[in-house]
């Protein structure tokens, strides 16, 4: 029986990088493991041959209001991928409030939620707020350290 993965990415739809292709276009559905893909669009033509699941594609990733935006874009993503069929487990890569999102989505519908980090986000985001915090202590600082923090507890707890 296949298996189905709601997948949130940070990278932009369709996707073009050759690792995404491999791993989401090839090696999963060999496996009977289907994604649909949930992210930003990115303005470029699609891979061919691609053998993957869906791609839901809401918003644009160039766009001025995509930082803003795009956790409620993801989630209207996830919406139309739940319209196809309830999936077998929903992740998020590297997108700490879609992630939140995806840890409440999970909570109410008992599907497993899967986080996954290719960088250390929180550390990055320490790392700014310090080097900030180097030239004084103001409203910057203390908003990248509320960021730093809450990240942390999002990601870690």
């Amino acid at each position: 029986m296949a298996q189905s993965l709601a997948f949130i990415l940070r990278d932009p739809l369709p996707p073009i990088r050759a690792d995404v292709l491999t791993l989401f276009g090839t090696e999963m559905p060999r496996y009977g493991i289907e994604a649909a893909l949930i992210g930003q669009g990115g303005g470029h033509a699609a891979a061919p041959g691609w053998r993957g699941g869906a791609q839901h594609a809401v918003g644009r990733s160039a766009s001025r209001l995509a930082s803003v935006m795009s956790p409620f874009w993801d989630a209207a993503g996830l919406v139309k991928a739940w319209r196809r069929g309830r999936p077998d487990a929903l992740q998020v890569r590297d997108k700490i409030a879609s992630g939140l999102l995806g840890r409440l989505v999970s909570a109410v519908t008992g599907v497993p939620f899967i986080y996954w980090m290719s960088f250390p986000i929180v550390e990055g985001f320490e790392v700014r707020r310090d080097d900030i915090g180097r030239h004084g202590r103001g409203l910057r600082w203390a908003l990248h350290a509320l960021r730093a923090a809450a990240s942390r507890f999002v990601l870690y707890r």
